[in-house]
């Protein structure tokens, strides 16, 4: 997706978030399960999977599914 922004920590394990302007689509990081002072948004996944849940979420939407880099 062109416009898709993702949400992950600068460090290279873990899984790249899709974020919506405000929250992840898998809500963890309104519900508190991601810390905002550590996850940062991007333009690219930085090589990293993409999480599960926020892809479930995405194409239960949109009816696409985001390829994972890995």
């Amino acid at each position: 997706m062109d416009n898709m922004k993702y949400l992950y920590k600068n460090h290279p394990d873990g899984a790249a978030h899709l974020w919506d302007d405000g929250d992840t689509y898998c809500r963890q990081f309104s519900t508190g399960g991601l810390n905002p002072r550590r996850y940062h948004v991007f333009d690219e996944t930085g090589g990293r999977r993409i999480c599960k849940m926020c892809n479930d979420v995405f194409e239960e939407y949109s009816g696409y599914r985001i390829e994972d880099n890995n």
